[in-house]
């Protein structure tokens, strides 16, 4: 409907029949929609399909690697390398925190970096929905 490559993220079908979950997931998912910086994959949208997907989030799709592929493939990193990951980790969740969103999921499956080194970081919604979920 964008004209727009993105990434479409699923619910696991286990996880699918638990009702509290998958509106927790779209609570949280849906506060972080209106988030737009550089380092944060834009969502733009979250939703469901009763036949197909239970639960499903629409984000911006980043070309390259997940931080832990990055680090299995060359680590150790060069010192500037590391440390313009880590700014670009620290300007996302600081966006996020002062909006009142924390992660809350930061591992480096959620960190993306791109063929020229740009960094996204994704799975902003997931605190929230703990948090709802316990």
């Amino acid at each position: 409907q964008m004209n727009r490559i993105v990434a479409l993220k699923t619910l696991r079908p286990a996880w699918g029949g638990r009702a509290d979950l998958v509106e927790a997931l779209r609570a949280g998912y849906s506060e972080t929609l209106a988030f737009q910086h550089e380092t944060i994959a834009r969502g733009y949208d979250v939703g469901s399909d009763p036949e197909q997907a239970p639960f499903f989030v629409v984000e911006e799709f980043t070309r390259g690697i997940d931080l832990r592929e990055r680090i299995r493939r060359g680590a150790p990193f060069q010192l500037n390398a590391a440390v313009e990951i880590a700014i670009a980790v620290g300007e996302a969740l600081e966006y996020a925190h002062e909006r009142g969103v924390p992660h809350g999921d930061l591992i480096p499956a959620h960190i993306l970096v791109g063929p020229e080194g740009q960094v996204k970081v994704g799975g902003f919604g997931v605190a929230a929905a703990q948090r709802r979920v316990g």
